[in-house]
């Protein structure tokens, strides 16, 4: 599968999981931990473009998300993060 698929399907995973054990969801921690069992199982997955672009949309939401929860208008700011955050890649 493509990374952005295995990206989502582990972090789905692991948000059922926190609610079975009744944990916190922590969206950052997910990915981070996303991004650590995939480089163990294939290192090379790291020079991927979809690799790096799904991660940093996704690093990008949870950073922005949780700064835009502050903001009177932080829906639209979370909208573009994701673009904001791409473009350097």
């Amino acid at each position: 599968f493509s990374p952005s698929v295995m990206r989502a399907s582990a972090m789905i995973l692991i948000h059922i999981a926190a609610d079975i054990l009744h944990r916190r969801y922590d969206i950052l921690s997910s990915a981070c931990l996303c991004i650590l069992v995939t480089l163990i199982k294939n290192p090379f997955a790291l020079f991927d473009t979809g690799f790096q672009l799904s991660y940093i949309a996704v690093i990008t939401i949870a950073i922005v998300t949780s700064a835009a929860k502050y903001l009177p208008h932080g829906g639209i700011l979370s909208f573009l993060s994701v673009q904001l955050g791409t473009v350097p890649l």
